[in-house]
């Protein structure tokens, strides 16, 4: 972490010359602490917080208490639903459909409008092969559907992107 603190450091002379806002991310491999750790260290108002909803659960945080610190300081939000499944192999997560997996999604955007400054979410859907011989074809329409299935639920059930009238 202290090596990533470094390198954004020695890059907010190009971040402000060019305007960028910088978004970091929870990613599979990191807490929350540590990210919101670089970002509180950087103190500068260009460099922010990057909330993958998902990501929390690879290092065995809770996807809510990662949520609740890091949106405060989010100016974007990878937002995504995946079925959690426990087998003879341990704990595992599957791409689903928002809506359809093991996350709460209305809490989610519920905590995401409450706690932070953001106006847009981007959604994601992790559908994978079903099988290592599955065609690609077969994937793609797969996912294609798994999006507009998202796309509907967040729109009809979570009201993203409807706006008040």
């Amino acid at each position: 972490m202290a090596d990533r603190y470094d390198q954004f450091k020695e890059a907010i002379p190009m971040i402000e010359d060019f305007g960028m806002q910088i978004a970091i991310e929870n990613h599979t491999d990191t807490f929350s602490d540590e990210i919101l750790w670089i970002v509180d260290r950087l103190d500068h108002p260009l460099i922010g917080t990057c909330v993958d909803t998902m990501n929390p659960l690879q290092v065995m945080e809770d996807p809510s208490h990662a949520m609740e610190r890091m949106l405060p300081r989010a100016y974007c939000c990878h937002f995504s639903d995946e079925i959690i499944v426990v087998d003879p192999l341990g704990v595992h997560d599957i791409g689903a459909p928002h809506g359809q997996g093991s996350m709460d999604c209305p809490r989610m955007v519920a905590q995401i409008r409450e706690k932070s400054p953001m106006d847009k979410i981007i959604f994601e859907n992790e559908i994978a092969f079903k099988r290592m011989d599955e065609p690609i074809e077969e994937a793609r329409a797969r996912e294609l559907e798994a999006c507009k299935e998202s796309v509907r639920y967040l729109r009809d059930v979570l009201k993203l992107g409807v706006r008040n009238r």
